[in-house]
């Protein structure tokens, strides 16, 4: 047996003995937990056994109980029963002493102590060790315990869920008692009124509170705790605590607590230590036990019941207060017998194994990190280690210590030498890039410049070493209007320390309180030696908002350097590559994601046309530089802001292209493709926003636009009723929101009550009023709008845990072209490539041909049922409980639907079947329904109706018409057109030939034609005894019949034909447009266009530039509606990021309330009650025993083991990366090792699919290795996908984009519950289980985001844990899907409701 670290490191093989004790401790203990506690999280409920607890009679007494081991007798005393020995605990054994109090003998908020008698005769009074709360008496100085049960209606109730993990941990570092501008010890309710708010401006996602728990010495920064299960009571109540961490919530804020688990107080009197009288009760004895700099007590954390105290204390403040995870304090201590004293760390692995590990120590940090992530998976954890531990950052799974990031302490320590010891002109680049980039790979560290430890008296804050007295004397503009040499110094390398350190440091970032505008003062604790003042224990946040003063400007720019980031989302972006680190010119240039950071740290020298690598193939923007006025800065980079760009150059630097800039003296700027900062501001009324306000009707809402300080106003901008409105402004907006009466909901962040963004893009309104960038992040390696997502890196040859890679990051590589576009070697063979076939087909590597489909679980391979037996289903269907059809004013109304495929006569994906669902679903509500397209073959049962002549490509080509009709019940049928001439009969494929990975070069000609023959159907064909004639609508389905309202409005229309007609264009994919060259196809001469149509038709493309013919575009330009596959999608592709570069267009169409979304339908054959393919039929009433039923059925027929105890997984897709798969087969080992948690381990999983030929060799090698538990079957059995939906407990679907999906529907209508990314129509569909008792009655699923293995196997476990935990739960979610409705009726409520506002609605043009 190996462990994943080994892999990622095969040099820690060479320490792996004792790497095998810490983990073999782990699991000993784990193994030991769950045989004599109930698991490791019962045992974590210490704080329900010890301590003050309602007796289980239920009569209201309590139970007071302690853990006194060298205990002779004991006594709790108190203001209860004055304070007198009578009330006498009875020994339990095991050192466990106890007494019941009756009901009524003590109140809420009396003050106790327990006093005994130690086993050398000896008496002591202590605080009891769990108590709840202590509050100090100000006669002796010392704390009590306090008996806290506040009655319910004083008791806090939480109301907001806890934020989800960010993917770019920001935090705020704070101290509640000095988050004050006035000299004294500031409340939580304070700190929650006036300092999260601004937090949150500033654009920080987490806080990190020091000193919470009680600690008797104020001065001690909460390091020497006291009462560990007790909230310091200097700034409130337990209560007060609830309501601070629900008002960050709230606000979409983490909150993390400084834990001090590497030592404790040696104060006996008020803490813990010395507890039962002897040294050695929860720390060790002796020397052992001492920590000679801190002067404090160490713990033995593998005693039995200290082990339960630290891991309940871990879990009391997760589940008692809500906080979202924690910083270890001091672990270096922990993690070596000399605690670090004395130790110089430099990465040799001696260091760090050997006999100065404290395995001991290890063990117990494996421990409490595995708690954490099971109780809260989205929990953060940060370690403070100055030592670099290897595997500190690892999953516990994989060997490591389980720690999520850990501090980069040598960031700041450079800083600071760097300005006490070194000159500017002598900064070392590759040093500063060293120490910035330096750490593990794969562990993720948290980069800060300045901590609380910089800013404590003693030391100095970066400002003070940069600017010394004249932070007192020249930081006024009214008495300084001009900087000072040291000022501007100062003003531009604070700005530029921070802004490296954020982009280049780490994975997160940290700043203290204050230090982000250079506070001028110290911290200093009130102490003899000041007089006890509080003068200095305070941050005085009014200078920082003051206009007269220079630190407004630190503040400025600190907030704009988070707004870019929570934008665009860098920080978490795995791709970082340094290009330059130029000793002479003192020049640092780095890409991370999708930018370019560039920094000129010379004193002195400026230059021009700089020349700096890059890999973006794309004009890049300046977005932010440390140079602006609003910053204080002397705006010379004011050029590439606004609309100027700096265009693509010829490599260099080892990069693949590059640009020239200006890089002024001492700035830093950041540049972003020009593609990234297009499109304006969208603001989205969030569902939270609208539920906390009791808005029902988004549209009564309205944006004023603000200006200045004097708020002028600048316009109204009206919400939609999906609750959008799109702002004018192309970068900074400043606005109100309007409800009805002209009352303003005011932000509670913003100045003013104003809401403010500072970067083009989506933005989406929560809860209370905040701001989150709502698709913010930034594009992955794709450099324009129109390429295919990025090909993963190869397989690993065996099963690794999902941690583990299985590849070093490297450098993007250029991405090649997608369909529709071209390479940068456009010649006459490149055209002849795929240019417009899905991604599915242009794999040529071993695919089975054109007749496999894309998404084979969302489109089956099912044949087409007769007529009579769909409308049997349909019947059965609508006499179960559903909503009354919609009723659609317009079913006299023609509908004509027009695709290139249609299932069952051609189909390569998921077009085919949809178009099929249209024109049955059409033709049962009552429309006359005719569907159109190209007869690809020799199709039974069909009958030639006419011909028509259709002038194309500078001749006259005549096409033929075949038709079927099928009849589904009275006056229900469809029409099936075919259209016939030879460019269709291809026997490769519909588009292409697979084999050879080409393209039809003459597919225009062939799309052009259908398009165009679509048009004449409708008049020239006789069915049934007349034609469908010209008042119809068009139903066209994405690009190959683009051109189908192109034609309709500058061909028919321009001739007073199809003037009533309407057209609806559906877009099923948008990453496929059609792009072909203009140059090579003009308009007149091969489509038969006038010129006029190129206003159109003309698009861009990275490749083509401007001779680019776009299908898609010209369709969305002159349709009168577009619709998406789901309301999910039809806001990303308006999108920079999810719009291909049709963003602009789409946004166009929407204002004009002509773009939406539906949610496709699933066809009647997906139902249990009814379906043939399935071992038992069930519905909701009886689903419990019919899906057992099945699910044994399907472990028989598949080769699994026939256990209904084990969590049944499914997958039925694709083998790409797009669909996720490589999520999946990467976490196996994880899924399938019973680390005693009572959930991994107990699984089984079914694979099935076709695709790449790595994954499918995956496939078979994950069944192989594990025979009897996993499921690889290489291929597609649409009846087995029927039997998965029935037999498994959960599907999953980690799909890194779905327009619509359709299989998590299957699932939810059969019970199976999904676990999807949380993206495009899977959001629509899914409702996911955040809370489980808030959700419960409405959840159906799970959903991740972002797109990574970590968040996938966090909601994955939570499923998992569900399903073995929490059957009630379970069953609950299972009952909602089932009875829910996804089929086609639904949906096609919704069309006739498009329908009727389409044609009802004036034509577009």
């Amino acid at each position: 047996m190996s462990l994943a670290i080994f892999d990622l490191d095969p040099k820690l093989r060479e320490v792996q003995g004792q790497i095998w004790d810490r983990v073999n401790g782990y699991k000993h203990w784990k193994s030991e937990l769950e045989k004599n506690e109930g698991g490791i999280e019962n045992f974590a409920l210490g704080y329900k056994i010890f301590g003050f607890n309602p007796s289980p009679k239920g009569d209201g007494s309590y139970i007071y109980r302690e853990w006194l081991p060298n205990a002779k007798q004991v006594f709790l005393i108190g203001e209860f029963n004055g304070w007198q020995n009578t009330t006498p605990l009875k020994s339990e054994g095991f050192g466990r002493w106890a007494v019941e109090l009756p009901a009524g003998s003590i109140k809420h908020k009396m003050q106790v102590k327990v006093r005994l008698e130690a086993s050398d005769g000896s008496w002591h009074d202590r605080v009891p060790a769990w108590t709840k709360l202590s509050w100090q008496d100000h006669t002796t100085n010392l704390f009590n315990g306090v008996f806290w049960e506040p009655p319910a209606n004083e008791r806090y109730t939480f109301r907001y869920p806890r934020p989800a993990r960010p993917n770019s941990l920001k935090i705020y570092e704070a101290h509640v008692g000095m988050a004050s501008t006035e000299p004294k010890v500031a409340t939580y309710l304070e700190f929650a009124r006036d300092v999260l708010p601004r937090i949150k401006r500033m654009g920080y996602n987490a806080v990190q509170l020091m000193a919470v728990a009680e600690h008797a010495h104020y001065g001690c920064f909460g390091y020497h705790v006291t009462s560990f299960f007790a909230p310091a009571s200097r700034s409130g109540t337990p209560e007060e605590v609830k309501e601070m961490v629900d008002t960050a919530h709230a606000l979409g804020i983490q909150v993390l607590v400084d834990l001090v688990h590497a030592h404790c107080s040696s104060n006996s009197l008020d803490g813990i230590a010395q507890m039962d009288g002897t040294d050695h009760c929860y720390t060790h004895g002796g020397l052992k036990g001492h920590h000679s700099q801190w002067d404090s007590k160490i713990f033995h954390y593998t005693k039995h019941e200290v082990l339960r105290f630290l891991l309940s204390n871990v879990r009391w403040w997760l589940e008692e207060y809500g906080f979202d995870g924690f910083r270890f304090d001091g672990i270096t201590s922990m993690l070596y017998h000399s605690h670090g004293i004395g130790k110089g760390y430099t990465g040799g692995y001696h260091e760090y194994f050997g006999p100065d590990a404290d395995i001991e120590s290890h063990i117990y940090l494996m421990l409490a990190n595995d708690l954490i992530h099971n109780l809260v998976p989205s929990a953060v954890t940060v370690g403070e280690d100055v030592s670099g531990m290897p595997t500190l950052c690892r999953p516990v799974a994989d060997g490591g210590f389980g720690f999520d990031y850990r501090l980069a302490m040598a960031i700041p320590d450079m800083f600071i030498k760097l300005l006490k010891e070194v000159s500017d002109d002598q900064w070392n680049m590759g040093h500063i890039v060293h120490i910035l980039t330096n750490r593990r790979y794969k562990e993720k560290v948290i980069a800060y410049c300045e901590s609380h430890d910089q800013a404590i008296v003693g030391d100095k804050t970066l400002a003070f070493w940069l600017m010394d007295a004249e932070m007192y004397t020249g930081m006024s503009l009214i008495q300084s209007p001009n900087h000072s040499l040291c000022v501007d110094r100062g003003l531009a390398l604070h700005k530029m320390i921070r802004l490296i350190v954020l982009a280049l440091g780490g994975e997160g970032y940290l700043t203290f309180m204050g230090n982000e505008f250079g506070h001028p003062e110290w911290i200093d604790f009130p102490r003899p030696e000041n007089g006890w003042s509080y003068h200095h224990c305070r941050r005085r946040w009014d200078l920082a908002d003051a206009d007269h003063l220079r630190y407004h400007f630190f503040q400025n720019f600190d907030e704009l350097m988070n707004a870019c980031e929570n934008r665009y989302g860098f920080l978490g972006n795995e791709h970082q590559y340094v290009v330059l680190k130029d000793e002479g010119d003192k020049v640092i240039a780095f890409e991370r994601g999708d930018f370019l950071f560039v920094f000129n740290f010379h004193p002195t020298n400026s230059y021009t046309d700089y020349q700096v690598g890059m890999s973006m193939n794309e004009p890049m923007r300046v977005v932010l530089d440390t140079d602006e006025g609003r910053f204080g800065g002397h705006m010379r980079l004011e050029y590439g802001h606004g609309s100027n760009s700096f265009p693509v150059l010829g490599g260099c630097q080892d990069r693949p292209h590059s640009v020239k800039l200006y890089l002024p003296a001492r700035t830093g700027q950041v540049l972003a493709r020009e593609s990234l900062v297009q499109g304006g501001v969208k603001i989205v009324l969030g569902e939270s926003f609208l539920q906390e306000h009791g808005v029902k009707d988004p549209s009564s809402l309205n944006i004023v636009l603000r200006q200045g300080k004097e708020m002028a106003k600048m316009g109204v901008v009206g919400f939609s009723e999906e609750g959008v409105a799109e702002l004018k402004q192309n970068f900074a907006a400043r606005f109100e929101i309007i409800a009805p009466g002209a009352k303003p909901i005011p932000s509670p962040v913003g100045p003013d009550g104003l809401y403010e963004v500072f970067f083009p893009g989506t933005y989406t309104v929560e809860q209370k009023g905040f701001l989150r960038a709502g698709g913010g992040d930034a594009a992955t390696a794709e450099q324009q709008g129109d390429l295919a997502p990025p090909k993963p890196s190869p397989l690993p040859a065996t099963i690794v845990p999902a941690s583990a890679p299985t590849s070093a990051p490297t450098s993007p590589q250029k991405v090649a072209g997608p369909p529709g576009s071209v390479s940068d070697e456009a010649d006459a063979a490149s055209e002849k490539s795929f240019h417009n076939l899905p991604d599915y087909l242009s794999d040529a590597g071993g695919l089975p041909g054109m007749n496999r489909v894309s998404s084979l679980s969302a489109f089956d391979c099912l044949d087409l049922e007769d007529a009579a037996d769909l409308r049997e289903r349909r019947v059965q269907a609508e006499e179960q409980d559903r909503p009354a059809r919609y009723g659609a004013r317009h079913l006299s109304t023609p509908v004509v639907v027009v695709s290139s495929e249609i299932n069952p006569w051609s189909k390569t994906g998921g077009l085919g079947m949809v178009v099929s669902s249209y024109a049955y679903e059409f033709a049962m509500r009552g429309h006359r329904t005719m569907a159109v397209s190209p007869r690809y073959g020799e199709y039974d049962n069909m009958t030639y109706v006419g011909s028509t002549k259709i002038w194309l490509d500078g001749q006259e080509r005549e096409v033929k018409y075949f038709h079927q009709r099928q009849d589904y019940g009275p006056e229900c049928g469809c029409d099936y057109i075919f259209v016939d001439h030879d460019c269709y009969r291809r026997p490769a494929g519909l588009y292409g030939d697979a084999d050879t990975g080409k393209e039809y070069e003459d597919n225009l000609f062939r799309f052009a034609l259908l398009s165009l023959a679509a048009a004449e159907a409708p008049l020239v064909l006789n069915l049934n005894g007349s034609t469908y004639g010209q008042d119809c609508i068009f139903f066209a389905n994405d690009w190959q019949v683009g051109l189908l309202p192109v034609y309709l409005t500058h061909k028919y229309r321009k001739h007073g034909t199809y003037l009533n007609a309407r057209t609806i264009f559906v877009i099923h994919n948008l990453g496929f447009q059609g792009k072909y060259r203009l140059s090579r196809f003009p308009l007149d001469a091969h489509l038969g266009l006038p010129q006029e149509a190129i206003v159109d038709l003309q698009g861009e493309d990275l490749h083509m530039q401007t001779d680019c013919l776009n299908l898609l575009q010209g369709a969305v330009k002159t349709c009168d509606r577009v619709l998406t596959v789901s309301p999910n999608y039809s806001k990303e592709i308006q999108s920079p990021e999810g719009g291909f570069g049709m963003h602009a267009v789409l946004q166009e169409k929407a204002a004009g309330l002509r773009v939406a979304g539906i949610l496709n339908g699933i066809s009647d054959e997906w139902c249990p009650m009814t379906d043939p393919h399935i071992a038992k039929n069930y519905g909701p009433a009886d689903f419990l025993e019919g899906r057992a039923a099945c699910k044994k059925a399907l472990q028989k027929e598949l080769g699994l083991n026939e256990d209904p105890d084990a969590c049944l997984l499914g997958f039925c897709g694709r083998l790409c990366y797009q669909k996720g798969i490589h999520l999946i087969t990467g976490i196996l080992g994880w899924l399938l090792n019973d680390e005693g948690n009572g959930v991994t381990g107990r699984v089984q999983v079914i694979m099935m699919g076709r695709g790449d030929p790595e994954y499918a060799t995956h496939l078979r090698e994950a069944e192989a290795q594990n025979k009897g538990r996993v499921c690889g079957y290489v291929g597609f059995d649409p009846k087995v996908e029927h039997r998965m939906m029935a037999g498994c407990d959960l599907i999953l679907m980690p799909s890194q984009y779905e327009p619509c999906g359709l299989p998590q529907m299957y699932a939810q209508q059969y019970g199976a519950l999904p676990v999807v990314h949380e993206t495009g129509g899977l959001k629509d569909s899914v409702v996911g289980l955040w809370d489980v008792e808030r959700d419960r009655a409405s959840a159906t699923g799970f959903l991740f985001d972002p797109f990574e293995p970590n968040p996938f196997k966090a909601r994955l476990y939570q499923a998992m844990e569900l399903f073995h935990k929490n059957k009630a739960v379970f069953k609950q979610m299972q009952e909602t899907c089932i009875r829910s409705d996804f089929y086609w009726p639904r949906a096609i409520d919704v069309y006739e409701q498009h329908i009727d506002w389409t044609l009802e609605d004036p034509a577009w043009r």
